[in-house]
């Protein structure tokens, strides 16, 4: 194996590791800055800004302040929120057999 693919793997292995980190300590947290929920639900910066500016994540200001901070529960609950779910297969399939049957003369 070359040096140079050596120094790829190992570039490699400690993106992933900083990632895997960078999770492990948001998670942790109770109260998050942008950056953070950006890594915990593992999306960009400018989703989490857009998020924000269309009032789809709930989020917390101070008057006069730049700063936004998040609750990680309340996103928790946001985006684990019965209307969120997406039904797999199995519930709708039974959900058009109810639909059937309700209309059903």
């Amino acid at each position: 194996m070359s040096t140079n693919e050596i120094n790829l793997i190992t570039e490699a292995v400690t993106q992933s590791l900083k990632q895997q980190l960078d999770l492990y300590n948001v998670i942790h947290k109770e109260v998050m800055g942008v950056e953070d929920v950006a890594i915990y639900l593992g999306v960009s910066l400018p989703t989490v800004y857009r998020y924000i500016s269309t009032g789809e994540l709930p989020h917390f200001k101070k008057p006069g302040v730049r700063k936004v901070y998040f609750r990680r529960t309340e996103i928790d609950q946001h985006f684990l929120s019965k209307s969120n779910r997406v039904p797999c297969s199995m519930e709708l399939k039974q959900m058009a057999k109810m639909a059937i049957l309700k209309h059903k003369y």
